[in-house]
């Protein structure tokens, strides 16, 4: 039985494993030229998504920088839907208001926590729900730098 739960286990691994690598070919063929002029963070953001399904990113963004926030996914997918929100909980920005456009540029003029919320619309005429990768890339301006504490 140990060796049916060690190999049921080995599968499981392998299969996530690899749907992230997949998924992380699918981001550097089809969203990184989007990214151009932009230092991407180090952390890769993505999951294999289905419509409805929600997911939910915090962290820390500095006053001064510009940044660029892309959602990409699937084209199976039908859209992403996102907001970003501060740390009073104030809708900075939300994508529903802008054409559900999956990229926003921006820059705060000081230092916070945003939360972004991000949820898979899906076509609601179809039985079958289509699963992609989705991607949240982060990048800052190549020419902007954390602005110093001396300025605050």
């Amino acid at each position: 039985m140990k060796i049916i739960q060690s190999l049921f286990t080995a599968a499981a691994v392998i299969a996530t494993l690899t749907a992230s690598s997949q998924c992380r070919i699918f981001v550097k063929n089809q969203c990184s030229e989007a990214m151009q002029g932009y230092i991407m963070s180090e952390n890769f953001n993505g999951a294999k998504m289905m419509p409805g399904d929600e997911a939910e990113m915090t962290t820390t963004f500095y006053g001064g920088v510009d940044y660029r926030l892309m959602i990409c996914h699937h084209p199976m997918l039908a859209g992403a839907e996102f907001q970003l929100i501060d740390s009073d909980n104030e809708v900075l920005y939300d994508n529903k208001n802008h054409d559900t456009s999956t990229i926003f540029d921006f820059r705060l003029a000081g230092t916070d926590e945003l939360t972004l919320k991000l949820k898979i619309t899906g076509n609601g005429n179809s039985d079958i729900n289509p699963q992609g990768c989705v991607a949240i890339l982060l990048g800052r301006k190549e020419s902007s730098s954390p602005v110093s504490s001396a300025l605050y």
